[in-house]
């Protein structure tokens, strides 16, 4: 029992088979408008915090370490500092007992954290050198890939500001652009 079909109903079945399709690709314009659409948002949010962060990054670390050396007097840790590191700071015989103290907080707190200035010259130092690499990345871990790991590089450098050593806050602002 073959039933062979004719010129009308294939005809029927081709036209219906195109408007399915049709239908299907216009859905998935729509859907891929909506991805572009949050993508771009998403990352509209990510660089706004990034370049508020980067902005501010210089005033949070240096009030840090205005308190931090407010709050020294009672460290106990800087106290054994203090007492057996005058000599390292090279600090001559013109300063005063309390002269050399100061100078020794502040390099003591600098040794704590990082600047927001040297974070800043090494994130535009590595997007001027990375510019050359990103295009061999893209190509060996695709397009997305790459940017979920650029959103978390950017995401990385905004966090370490909760607590910024010179060691993470250098070394995130090295792969911010990576």
């Amino acid at each position: 029992m073959t039933q062979s079909l004719t010129m009308e109903e294939k005809k029927f079945l081709n036209e219906n088979a195109k408007t399915k399709s049709e239908s299907s690709s216009e859905l998935s314009d729509k859907w891929k408008l909506v991805n572009v659409v949050l993508l771009g948002f998403a990352f509209m949010l990510l660089f706004t915090a990034f370049l508020t962060t980067s902005m501010i990054g210089k005033y949070v670390t240096d009030s840090l370490k205005t308190e931090i050396l407010d709050d020294l007097d009672s460290d106990e840790d800087f106290s054994q500092f203090n007492q057996t590191n005058w000599d390292i700071f090279n600090t001559s015989e013109e300063y005063s007992d309390s002269g050399k103290s100061d100078l020794i907080k502040k390099k003591y707190v600098d040794s704590l954290l990082g600047d927001g200035y040297i974070s800043l010259s090494i994130v535009y130092v590595s997007f001027a050198l990375m510019n050359f690499l990103a295009p061999g990345i893209v190509g060996i871990f695709g397009h997305k890939t790459t940017m979920f790991i650029a959103a978390l590089t950017y995401l990385l450098y905004i966090l370490v500001f909760m607590n910024p050593t010179p060691f993470f806050l250098y070394a995130v602002s090295g792969t911010v652009s990576a």
